[in-house]
């Protein structure tokens, strides 16, 4: 993984709403679509789409028409993340 894209990856998990995006991302994964994410997540589209910008700049995440998918290895990171969290709870 080049540096550029492991700075968009400590940016991903430095933001809130990237973090939050991506765990319902991993949820409804695959193809979940933009209207739900903002249904579920109650949060601007503004917020989201720029989660979801960010999240694609990482190569985390896919558009595949109007939906989005996790990439396998933003899978694995999330749920490192969450058992890291857990341990560290």
């Amino acid at each position: 993984m080049d540096d550029r894209i492991l700075r968009n990856w400590e940016t991903v998990f430095s933001d809130v709403d990237c973090v939050r995006v991506l765990l319902y991302l991993a949820k409804y994964n695959p193809d979940t679509q933009l209207q739900g994410i903002l249904d579920k997540l109650k949060l601007p589209k503004e917020k989201v789409e720029a989660a979801i910008n960010k999240l694609i700049s990482a190569q985390m995440v896919e558009l595949k028409d109007t939906s989005f998918t996790l990439r396998k290895p933003a899978l694995i990171a999330v749920d490192n993340f969450i058992e890291l969290t857990a341990l560290t709870a």
